[in-house]
C-alpha cells in the first residue's frame, strides 16, 4: 500500500510496515526490518534487482490494480529509521484477448502483458494455460492447479494432465499467443496460467474471469407449423445486432 509519509514520521510505511502479501518471489523479508534481497547487478548508481514476481490480487473476482512503495535500506537495516521510500510501483493486470471471446469462433488466444518477464521457451510444465468453466465465479489459485480443463470445451488447446497443456504458438516479452483455438460453449471461464515449475501449486495463478459470448447449448423448442411463434434464445453476452 502506497504511503507518502516522510521518513521521519513514525508511521511511515517503510519504517515498520510488513512487505505486501502480493509479493511472491524471490524469498525476501522475514519481518518488516529483516529483508535480505541483494541486487543482482551491483552498482553505486543503478543497482538492479531481478526476477521479482507478484501474486495477483483479486477483488470481486477481478484483478485489483495496486500501488506499492519501493523501500530501501543502505545500512543498519534492523533499525526502522534506516528504511526510506524510493518511489512507487504500479501494477497492471494481464489482458486476455479477444475480450470477449465468441463461442464456436476460431481465434488466436492471447495473454498480453507488455515488457514482462515471460517464460519464452519450454514445452512441459512451463507456459501452461487452462480455461475452466466457472459460471459461479468460484475458481481460485488452488482450483487452477488441481482442476482439469474440460476436453469437450475447447479445440486447438488441449491439456494432457492438470499441469501439462499445449505450449503457446509464439512467445515474446509482451506475452503468449495460442493460435486456432475454439471454445465450444458460451459462459464465464476462469483463465489460469503458470509460467514455470508448474508441478508446484504456488506457481499457478487465477488470471481473470472471462466471458465467452454466445447462446446456451441446451435449447429445445416445440412449435406448430403454419401459425406464427416467437423464438427466444438465451445466452451470455448477446447483443442487439446478433
Amino acid at each position: 500500500q502506497a504511503n507518502d509519509r516522510p521518513t521521519y514520521d513514525l508511521e511511515s510505511g517503510c519504517r515498520a510496515a510488513p512487505q505486501v502479501v502480493a509479493y511472491f518471489a524471490p524469498d525476501n523479508c522475514g519481518g518488516p526490518t529483516n529483508c535480505r534481497f541483494e541486487p543482482s547487478i551491483q552498482s553505486t548508481t543503478v543497482p538492479q534487482w531481478s526476477s521479482i514476481r507478484l501474486h495477483t490480487t483479486m477483488e470481486n473476482h477481478a484483478q485489483k490494480l495496486l500501488q506499492m512503495d519501493i523501500c530501501l535500506c543502505l545500512e543498519s537495516c534492523s533499525q526502522p529509521e534506516s528504511w526510506f521510500k524510493v518511489d512507487t510501483l504500479s501494477t497492471n493486470a494481464i489482458q486476455v484477448l479477444p475480450d470477449p471471446m465468441v463461442a464456436g469462433k476460431v481465434m488466436d488466444l492471447k495473454l498480453h502483458g507488455p515488457q514482462g518477464g515471460w517464460q519464452l521457451d519450454g514445452e512441459m510444465h512451463t507456459r501452461e494455460l487452462k480455461l475452466l468453466f466457472d459460471p459461479e465465479g468460484s475458481v481460485g489459485d488452488e482450483d487452477c492447479f488441481l482442476d482439469p480443463q474440460d476436453v469437450r470445451a475447447l479445440t486447438g488447446h488441449y491439456c494432457l494432465s492438470t499441469n501439462d497443456c499445449k505450449a503457446p504458438t509464439t512467445s515474446s516479452s509482451d506475452g503468449h499467443v495460442w493460435e486456432n483455438v475454439k471454445v465450444h460453449f458460451a459462459g464465464m471461464y476462469a483463465v489460469c496460467y503458470c509460467d514455470a515449475s508448474c508441478t508446484v501449486q504456488a506457481q499457478w495463478n487465477f488470471i481473470k474471469w472471462h466471458l465467452v459470448a454466445g447462446p446456451y447449448s441446451n435449447h429445445e423448442w416445440h412449435f406448430s407449423r403454419v401459425i406464427q411463434f416467437d423464438l427466444t434464445i438465451t445466452g451470455w453476452g448477446l447483443v442487439g445486432d446478433n
